[in-house]
C-alpha cells in the first residue's frame, strides 16, 4: 500500500529508502511518481539520484515540473552538483513544456564569478537544450 511505502521511505537506513525507490522506479505510476518526489528531497544523494532516474523515466505528466521544482531548490554548482546533474540529463529526456522551461531559466543564469561547477551545469544545459530543439518537446 502507499501507506506502506511511505513507511519505508522514512527509514532511518539509507539503502532501505534507495530500495524503495528503485522499486518504485519500475511502477510508472502517478502514485509511485509522487512518492518518487518524497525520495527526490532525501538527504542521502544516492537515494535521490535514484528518484531523479525514475522520475525521468517514468513518462508520467508532471514529472517535468516535479524534476524541474527540485532542481530551482539546489545548490547546483556546490553541493547539490551530483544531483542536479542528474535531474539536468532527466530533463533533457522528458519532452514537457516545464523541462523546457527549466533548462531554460538555467541557461540564462550569469555569474561574475564562476564558482564550482557552474561551466558544467551551463555546458549540461545546453545540450540538453540542443536535445530538445532536435526532438521536439510535447505540447
Amino acid at each position: 500500500s502507499v501507506a506502506t511505502l511511505e513507511t519505508l521511505l522514512a527509514r532511518p537506513d539509507a539503502q532501505s529508502r534507495r530500495e524503495v525507490a528503485t522499486g518504485l522506479a519500475s511502477l510508472g505510476t502517478p502514485s509511485a511518481t509522487r512518492l518518487l518526489g518524497v525520495a527526490l528531497r532525501d538527504a542521502n544523494a544516492e537515494v535521490a539520484i535514484v528518484a531523479a532516474r525514475a522520475i525521468a523515466r517514468s513518462g508520467v505528466s508532471g514529472s517535468a515540473a516535479l524534476l524541474a521544482a527540485r532542481l530551482h531548490e539546489l545548490d547546483l554548482d556546490a553541493a547539490d552538483f551530483l544531483l542536479a546533474r542528474e535531474i539536468i540529463t532527466g530533463l533533457a529526456h522528458t519532452r514537457e513544456p516545464a523541462a523546457t522551461d527549466a533548462l531554460a531559466k538555467i541557461a540564462s543564469r550569469r555569474a561574475f564569478i564562476k564558482r564550482g561547477h557552474f561551466v558544467e551545469i551551463q555546458q549540461l544545459v545546453a545540450k540538453a537544450q540542443a536535445m530538445h530543439a532536435k526532438e521536439g518537446v510535447l505540447r
